[in-house]
């Protein structure tokens, strides 16, 4: 995906490696850009391809089409947690290695799909961490920098330094 809408077609295809069924997220976004997390079995239902290694993904099947203008993207949240258990003498299985680096592997690659869509401080930046103000503070206002380049929420040109020449264009 992501996959728009028609109020028709109702079958999404995936092609990516998940666990369960219960792995597959679908987020909803609405004309206005507003996104909402689906809900499993209420929304939209999951078919697994039958080996995962072989042949990833599945189908994500809405219980009422997404309605024309809207869309639907399929992506993956499986759960940070260790559950494969070695033991001292126990047999070794590859298949139970092989699944654990994959999870693993699936773990990174969300982390790296959050952190692509995230705003960075480039890595020169001695500042540290930046924090954004409350949403308290943020309600009716934009994000700005003030002059030693810490975020505030600014509620005009007059909190704002801008340039003159950009004066005419954020106004």
């Amino acid at each position: 995906g992501p996959y728009h809408g028609n109020d028709i077609v109702a079958a999404f295809p995936f092609a990516f490696k998940v666990f369960s069924a219960a792995d597959v997220v679908v987020i909803e976004t609405d004309p206005n850009g507003i996104e909402t997390t689906k809900t499993l079995t209420t929304d939209y239902t999951v078919t697994l391809n039958l080996n995962q290694d072989v042949s990833p993904g599945g189908t994500v099947t809405a219980v009422t089409a997404p309605a024309t203008n809207f869309k639907w993207t399929i992506t993956s949240d499986i759960a940070a947690l260790q559950s494969i258990d070695l033991t001292n003498l126990g047999g070794f299985y590859p298949a139970v290695i092989n699944g654990g680096f994959d999870k693993l592997t699936i773990l990174v690659q969300q982390l790296l799909n959050k952190a692509a869509r995230a705003i960075k401080i480039p890595i020169s930046d001695n500042s540290g961490e930046i924090t954004i103000p409350t949403s308290t503070i943020r309600a009716n206002r934009f994000l700005a920098f003030d002059g030693a380049g810490n975020p505030i929420a600014a509620t005009g040109l007059s909190s704002t330094p801008v340039s003159a020449y950009m004066t005419p264009v954020v106004a």
